[in-house]
């Protein structure tokens, strides 16, 4: 696997991102202050209390701004946090679940960009990497076919995974049970065990499946991966490095001994 760069925060870079992040905010909220103060006096000059406009659902007529302030700190904040997880390469040990669970806290509650915040929270991730890779690993072979990989006994990765329901009839990937999401989780977890950098949501294998039925083929090679889908929606994936399997599976027995240590 390669190695994270979870030292960001002692880079001279991070200070520069913290001092735009902060500049931003400060100008955001003066610019906000300004069409406050704007509206009070285009409402002065009509003599009512509706003559300022208002842009995006947002009215200057009246209120304070409390509120747009919190709401552009926020939206600065939560992109701030993803460009740096992205950076640090604790993105590409995430499963889909974990990428969720960041973003759902990101969108409930972004914490501020601080020095002190970053060094907790990459501090924390950097710690979890080894755990959140193999636990992804794991989800990823259990979300492609639950019914083979349900149980610890049995969870030992072969040469071929058959993923039901994964096509829709109408075409492209179905809606249902994440297939999707599952086939661009092994695809990263190759290509990192492979120690490469795994590609973006355009080029994955998901992707390059979405674009073959699209010109109607039934058939897709990369890499890693041989894959052939038929018409009651399974594809049947053909893995085509032994060497990457056995690593995976070094790292699916250690997570499986984590799990039954601490269950004990």
């Amino acid at each position: 696997m390669e190695a994270l760069n979870t030292d960001i925060i002692r880079q001279g870079s991070i200070q520069e991102v913290i001092l735009k992040r902060d500049r931003a905010i400060e100008m955001f909220h003066k610019a906000i202050d300004m069409m406050y103060q704007a509206g009070k006096i285009a409402n002065d000059a009509a003599q009512c209390s509706y003559a300022a406009p208002s842009f995006e659902r947002m009215s200057f007529s009246y209120g304070d701004g409390d509120t747009e302030k919190d709401k552009a700190r926020q939206e600065i904040d939560k992109a701030v946090w993803r460009y740096l997880l992205g950076i640090s390469g604790l993105r590409n040990v995430m499963d889909a679940q974990a990428y969720r669970e960041f973003n759902d806290q990101l969108d409930k509650d972004p914490p501020e960009v601080t020095l002190d915040n970053l060094t907790a929270t990459f501090s924390d991730l950097g710690a979890q990497s080894g755990d959140l890779f193999r636990r992804g690993l794991v989800n990823a072979f259990v979300n492609l076919d639950y019914s083979t990989y349900k149980t610890n006994d049995a969870f030992k990765i072969g040469k071929k995974v058959i993923v039901t329901g994964a096509m829709s009839p109408h075409g492209g990937f179905s809606y249902y049970g994440r297939k999707r999401e599952a086939i661009t989780d092994l695809d990263r977890i190759f290509h990192i065990l492979d120690g490469k950098e795994p590609k973006d949501h355009l080029a994955d294998a998901s992707a390059l499946i979405a674009q073959a039925d699209r010109n109607g083929d039934k058939a897709l090679e990369t890499e890693y991966f041989r894959f052939k889908w038929f018409k009651n929606g399974n594809i049947h994936i053909e893995l085509l490095r032994p060497d990457l399997v056995t690593s995976a599976n070094k790292l699916i027995a250690k997570h499986f001994g984590q799990v039954l240590r601490q269950a004990s």
